[in-house]
């Protein structure tokens, strides 16, 4: 029969053990994240897109809030009403935390809406109506677009 000294050594060898499989583990799903993210090319004058002059309607969103999935439903309405006259991002501040932290995140969804030269129209934290949406994007002058 082994020592009780014996004993406390292999337990302190297995828990070290774990820890290191542990972060491992925790190491290798980071840098798959982080090798995910898709390289972003910069804007350029000569890049095809948007022109500066369009409205942009920003969502911030992630997937495991429920109410972004309802949020996500409303942008692409929006986005589908609004095709040529209105830029529409959904961005996930969990895969652009620089983003959130720039227009302090704290609540999701939350709706950033830009007029034309880039000034802030109005930042709404919580869920919006398509109502409400459609009343903002009234007042920046889209007027109402008819479903498609």
């Amino acid at each position: 029969m082994a020592k009780p000294a014996n004993r406390s050594i292999l337990t302190m060898a297995f828990v070290l053990v774990v820890i290191a499989l542990f972060a491992w583990n925790f190491n290798r799903k980071m840098l798959k994240i982080k090798s995910s993210k898709a390289p972003r090319p910069e804007p350029s004058a000569s890049s095809p897109g948007p022109g500066p002059n369009l409205p942009v309607l920003a969502c911030f969103c992630s997937d495991w809030n429920y109410l972004c999935g309802q949020a996500k439903e409303l942008i692409g309405e929006v986005s589908a009403r609004y095709k040529s006259r209105l830029e529409v991002r959904l961005i996930d501040p969990t895969s652009e935390p620089e983003l959130a932290r720039k227009f302090k995140v704290a609540v999701l969804p939350t709706f950033v809406f830009f007029d034309g030269r880039g000034k802030l129209v109005l930042r709404k934290e919580g869920p919006m109506t398509e109502r409400e949406v459609l009343e903002v994007l009234g007042q920046m002058g889209l007027g109402s677009q008819e479903k498609p």
